[in-house]
């Protein structure tokens, strides 16, 4: 799935914008795993996420705030 649209919120760090890009796929999986079970499909309880910055994935694992990390509104 793909969109073109104007940013919302602007991103500070490139640990912060890749965990928009995390919140916003983890979104769009989700959407895409109702769909599946709403058209009776077996589907996995998980799906995986692959993710290519190790900031961004602490993050998501553990969403503490930290000083360079309290301006991300989780």
């Amino acid at each position: 799935m793909w969109k073109s649209k104007l940013q919302s919120i602007v991103a500070q760090s490139f640990i912060e914008s890749k965990y928009i890009a995390i919140n916003t796929t983890a979104k769009e999986l989700e959407f895409i795993r109702n769909i599946l079970l709403e058209l009776k499909i077996k589907v996995q309880e998980r799906f995986p996420l692959c993710i290519d910055n190790n900031g961004a994935l602490l993050l998501a694992n553990n969403p503490v705030f930290y000083k360079r990390t309290k301006h991300i509104a989780v």
